[in-house]
């Protein structure tokens, strides 16, 4: 009885994870963009000083390749700026 009614619950949390997944990918393409985009996004916004693409990569949970290609995709889509880095650090910052 318990181990049935686990299941179903296990089953139900699936289901809703999938539909959540669907919903944010079809509202994401309406803006041309995709679920690492939008955590990059996320990420930026909250670190209004910017971040460097290892940060990025760490706090969005992609690697850093994958930043690469996805900032230099928002930055021509004008969602990303690129800035120097500060004084005594190496590398660029994304805003």
């Amino acid at each position: 009885m318990v181990e049935d009614r686990f299941e179903g619950f296990v089953g139900l949390i699936a289901a809703i994870e999938k539909e959540i997944q669907r919903i944010k990918t079809a509202e994401l393409a309406r803006f041309g963009l995709r679920a690492g985009d939008l955590m990059c996004v996320y990420n930026l916004d909250k670190h209004p000083e910017g971040l460097t693409s290892a940060e990025l990569a760490r706090l969005a949970g992609i690697d850093r390749a994958a930043v690469s290609r996805v900032v230099s995709r928002l930055t021509t889509d004008g969602f990303v700026e690129v800035g120097e880095a500060p004084a005594g650090s190496s590398g660029a910052r994304y805003r």
